[in-house]
């Protein structure tokens, strides 16, 4: 993801400086930065912020593509943290502090639960919220900022439009560290078990937004479920919402205070340098029998070594119109089967396993209201782009005519004009 042929890469690498205002409750990271990084003097001052699930990954990559991780039902996703960026735009122009100043969405909007509604009026939904979006970057630009255009296409667009140098991001208090439960079955039977008991934690604990559920399949036959719950709310709670798991009689099982720093460095051995892995994202409204009876048989067909992941959504990362991303107004799971590539694996055996990926992802993208995918985990699929964006895309590609008109910045989830 890191190194493109044929093209220019600006490696920001040594760009690693993070400056943490605790009164203000935020951080200036710089455009190389990694959450390990963030993390770590964040916790310094009893603060964190939403990131993902593994600490070497890049800050500004992740957030301004969204960025799903362990407080984003608490918090929202790693995008709506960014208060104000540093950019470099293809023609050179430096841009600092670009969204400081420009009005937050209303709190009702911020904060809304979207209701269940039929399927034509999701759609209609999701139009009328494009239309407002767009019509608070003109408003906020008429009343003198200039740039909350950008800072709209930024916050999930970003790579199409410019080179992030700095991100100022908002940190929230951590008194005191997530409490963490996981508990591991094996063999075929214990793992389509744990799936179910995992779908239905995952719904009495839907509106508990301090409480968040993860599950992963991998082969051979394995399922590891992990609760967080976060603050003092989400502790409590995590006792009593484990308890099916429990009395189902996992082959292992922790309870634990986890400090934020070690749960976001949990993978970040499976995910080391040199790892070459493939995959690809749905967003799902349920867990259902018929969802599941999908899930339990292509896991069972997936080829040795493969993982098929599922967060639960829901909470803050629901705040529809607030960013480019339409799949946030209904989607309450995240799921993406992963390959790794293996040090003995031909092409043809690399062939079949990202077969079996992408297979997994199309049986699974059977629900005509989903809308889009999470780029962050659909590996270079560039025909998802228009999808992914929805109703946004016509006016993002208004602002990258304006921004990029030559398409400089292309070698990413391309928004074509």
């Amino acid at each position: 993801l890191g190194l493109v042929e044929a093209g220019v890469v600006v490696d920001l690498s040594l760009m690693r400086g993070v400056r943490v205002d605790p009164a203000k409750r935020e951080a200036v990271v710089q455009g190389g930065a990694l959450w390990q990084d963030l993390d770590a003097e964040a916790a310094l001052h009893g603060l964190a912020t939403p990131g993902g699930l593994i600490s070497t990954t890049g800050v500004a990559g992740l957030a301004l593509l969204g960025g799903i991780g362990f407080l984003s039902r608490a918090f929202g996703l790693a995008v709506d943290q960014i208060v104000a960026a540093d950019v470099v735009l293809a023609d050179g122009t430096h841009l600092v502090d670009v969204g400081r100043g420009v009005p937050p969405p209303p709190a009702a909007l911020a904060d809304q639960e979207p209701e269940v509604v039929p399927l034509s009026r999701a759609r209609e939904r999701l139009k009328e919220a494009a239309s407002d979006a767009e019509a608070r970057a003109e408003r906020a630009v008429a009343e003198g900022c200039p740039d909350a255009r950008l800072f709209w296409a930024l916050r999930g667009a970003g790579p199409n439009f410019g080179v992030v140098t700095s991100l100022t991001l908002r940190l929230h208090p951590m008194p005191s560290p997530p409490l963490l439960f996981t508990a591991r079955f094996t063999g075929d039977y214990k793992a389509r078990l744990a799936l179910r008991l995992y779908a239905e934690l995952a719904e009495r604990v839907m509106e508990r937004p301090e409480l968040t559920a993860y599950l992963f399949l991998t082969q051979p036959a394995a399922a590891l479920v992990y609760v967080v719950g976060v603050g003092d709310a989400g502790a409590a709670g995590v006792h009593t919402a484990v308890q099916p798991l429990v009395a189902a009689g996992p082959a292992q099982a922790s309870l634990a205070p986890v400090p934020y720093t070690a749960l976001q460095s949990m993978h970040d051995r499976a995910n080391g340098p040199g790892e070459y892995k493939w995959g690809r994202s749905t967003f799902l409204d349920s867990l259902g029998s018929n969802t599941r009876r999908i899930i339990a048989s292509s896991w069972r067909a997936a080829p040795e070594g493969s993982t098929i992941e599922i967060m639960q959504l829901g909470g803050l990362t629901r705040r529809e119109g607030t960013t480019p991303l339409p799949w946030r107004a209904s989607t309450r799971y995240e799921t993406h089967p992963i390959v790794k590539r293996g040090p003995l694996d031909d092409d043809d055996e690399w062939a079949r396993r990202t077969e079996w990926c992408d297979i997994t992802s199309e049986r699974l993208a059977f629900d005509p209201a989903r809308v889009g995918t999470y780029l962050n985990f659909d590996s270079e699929d560039q025909e998802q782009t228009a999808s992914h964006y929805g109703p946004y895309h016509t006016y993002l590609q208004t602002l990258k005519q304006k921004y990029d008109p030559s398409n400089v910045f292309h070698r990413n989830h391309n928004i074509k004009i």
